[in-house]
């Protein structure tokens, strides 16, 4: 039953990715990318996890895309060569500013748990995350492969998160070497679910230090 279920959501996720990214590109330039795919990808996928109809997942994608496009948006009244300082300031606020206004959507959908740890993914800002998710998106994928690697990255950050988030609970440095057994596990399991030339695409990409995004386009 359990299994039939989450089969049942994943081809759910799949049609949501077909009409909140791929019908989107048709528009587009070949290649292009936009932030927005990336950031409504990212709900659609860690959202398998959660007990929500297609009408909330995608009212809480639009939620989402919604605040991070303001964020970015926000974030260049401040220019960041002439005064750092003032920059990450800015950053700091508007990233706080768009936590509080996406916690309210997260839960009025989700209750206890689920709500808890979808705000440690949506109110996280993570540039790994972003940086992740639009190597995938520019990987020659299927939708099924797009989908399904998405879900692993998913996963992957809610598991960091979680570790990071008790290191500095408890006082202590995140250990890089759990960071990198994170990573490990995460290549693993990406590897299983591409062939050998979309896989070598990805560790020479996810080998970089990702990149805070600042401007409309992720850059790595």
């Amino acid at each position: 039953m359990k299994a039939n279920l989450l089969m049942r959501k994943s081809l759910l996720i799949i049609t949501l990715l077909s009409s909140v990214l791929f019908a989107g590109r048709a528009q587009k330039n070949v290649g292009e990318n936009d932030n927005r795919d990336i950031w409504a990808l990212q709900v659609s996928s860690m959202s398998i996890n959660y007990d929500l109809t297609g009408k909330e997942i995608l009212k809480l994608s639009n939620a989402y895309v919604k605040m991070r496009t303001n964020v970015v948006e926000q974030n260049k009244l401040v220019d960041k060569n002439s005064n750092p300082e003032a920059f990450q300031a800015n950053v700091a606020k508007n990233e706080l500013a768009g936590m509080k206004l996406i916690k309210k959507s997260v839960y009025k959908l989700l209750k206890d748990e689920q709500a808890d740890e979808a705000m440690l993914l949506l109110g996280s800002f993570n540039a790994r995350w972003d940086s992740y998710q639009k190597v995938l998106i520019d990987l020659n994928l299927t939708e099924e492969e797009l989908a399904t690697t998405s879900k692993l990255l998913a996963d992957y950050m809610k598991d960091y998160l979680l570790a990071r988030k008790i290191s500095e609970e408890s006082g202590e440095r995140f250990s890089g070497r759990t960071a990198s057994e994170l990573k490990t596990k995460l290549d693993k399991a990406i590897s299983e679910n591409l062939d050998q030339v979309n896989f070598a695409d990805w560790e020479k990409a996810t080998q970089r230090k990702p990149k805070k995004l600042v401007d409309k386009t992720i850059t790595l």
